[in-house]
């Protein structure tokens, strides 16, 4: 059963929200987004969204999303009461359920301000390092220990491979996604394919991985490098109103997510 060096990688699901992806080069706002008519759009991959490429956000999600502690954390919420935990600024983040959830669907109600763009990974995965792996600094590729458990375990071509390409390797096993809002289909989703700049993250103590049951020694604190593989979207702001968006995807486990959001003004 894989269990510590394999649970480095996490995978987390994440309702995607969108209507369709821009064929042209629609006009621009003052903000540097693309101005948004009364139906979602999604920022095309490439484009800087408030500063940030898609792989930095994907970087700043998995911030976010491992820096709340796990009675609040969204990735473990089933009804959509935590959605507000952690949000700032002007990008807010959406997660979906980490693990194997209780039932599918998983459906969540939540309220989110008006003229917050949506930033979120319909399917990632990502490796965080911790001292004891004692490997280096380099997550481009980080031989020696981290790989230990794949060589004991019988996953010697893993060790060789270093963690960019084992992130997606695995990513690439991804399977049926999918993704509606208000009942329209999202297109093109594997041109969101992105890997997140290289960062570090603060782990609280009680954190939503547990992280402490393969490192018992573990304080809360900074922890990295990490990096990651996955399918992002950011999406400009919703309009106000009642949207519903569900999502599919597959992995090591089936996930099966329905958000009912309300834009508040």
């Amino acid at each position: 059963m894989m269990k510590s060096r394999l649970l480095h990688l996490v995978i987390a699901v994440v309702a995607a929200i969108a209507v369709g992806v821009w064929l042209l080069t629609p006009p621009t706002s003052a903000r540097g987004l693309p101005a948004c008519k009364p139906e979602p759009r999604v920022i095309p991959p490439g484009f800087k969204a408030y500063g940030k490429s898609y792989s930095e956000w994907a970087a700043r999600w998995w911030q976010w999303a491992w820096s709340i502690p796990k009675p609040v954390n969204p990735m473990l919420d089933l009804d959509g009461d935590d959605a507000d935990e952690g949000q700032i600024g002007d990008v807010w983040f959406l997660a979906g359920y980490l693990g194997e959830a209780p039932s599918l669907p998983v459906e969540r109600t939540c309220e989110i301000p008006a003229g917050k763009a949506l930033f979120f990974p319909i399917i990632n995965l990502a490796w965080l390092t911790f001292p004891e792996d004692m490997g280096g600094s380099d997550p481009e590729h980080y031989p020696g220990d981290p790989f230990k458990w794949f060589i004991e375990n019988e996953w010697e071509g893993f060790a060789d491979m270093g963690i960019r390409p084992l992130l997606n390797y695995f990513m690439d096993t991804a399977t049926e996604l999918w993704c509606e809002i208000d009942g329209k289909p999202v297109r093109n989703i594997k041109r969101f394919r992105e890997d997140s700049a290289v960062t570090s993250i603060w782990l609280p103590e009680d954190d939503a991985y547990l992280w402490d049951e393969w490192y018992p020694d573990r304080s809360e604190g900074i922890y990295g490098p990490t990096a990651d593989a996955g399918y992002y979207l950011m999406v400009a702001p919703l309009a106000p109103g009642e949207h519903t968006i569900e999502f599919h995807g597959k992995m090591w486990s089936e996930q099966h997510v329905i958000y009912h959001l309300t834009v508040v003004e």
